[in-house]
């Protein structure tokens, strides 16, 4: 069985699209070492690409988590720590591609977002809290070799940040 089935059976997700990814979005917060101002680059294909990458980031990472709390993937203890820690890291950079007003044909993002800024930037503060939040208790966990109950409810009270923001500003 090949690593791509593997994960297919295991975490039931199109493991292709989501290692691809995975891989574009490291090859983007790799080029950006530091806050990116989206503006300077007159390209609106540029900052849509930022921001899909860093939700497929996201989206992965929760998975895998997800999977593991939900028992439907074997736990393990380094990888769910380096999921937690990994979630958390690009939670903190999540609003960086919503700096300006950047709309392509296959964007998702409401243009909402701009008419509410302030309300949307507080809940990407929100959503990379929880990540944080979670990433304390779940390396915890992990180091005691079991998933515990603070690190479920964490992971949940995480994921509802997911809908918080997504149901306003997601078309």
């Amino acid at each position: 069985m090949s690593l791509l089935q593997g994960c297919s059976f295991r975490l039931g997700i199109k493991p292709v699209r989501y290692l691809l990814g995975a891989l574009i979005a490291g090859a983007a917060i790799a080029a950006v070492a530091s806050p990116l101002d989206v503006g300077s680059q007159h390209k609106a294909r540029d900052a849509v690409g930022l921001r899909k990458a860093n939700m497929e980031m996201i989206q992965f990472r929760a998975g895998e988590l997800g999977a593991m709390i939900k028992k439907k993937m074997p736990f393990n203890a380094k990888r769910f720590a380096a999921a937690a820690e990994r979630l958390a890291t690009v939670t903190r950079w999540a609003g960086e591609g919503f700096a300006v007003e950047h709309m392509t044909s296959d964007s998702e993002a409401s243009p909402g977002i701009w008419k509410d800024k302030a309300r949307f930037d507080k809940l990407m503060v929100a959503m990379a809290e929880k990540a944080e939040d979670f990433r304390v208790v779940a390396v915890k966990a992990a180091g005691n070799g079991q998933i515990d109950d603070a690190s479920r409810k964490a992971f949940k009270a995480l994921t509802n940040t997911c809908g918080d923001c997504h149901k306003p500003f997601k078309d």
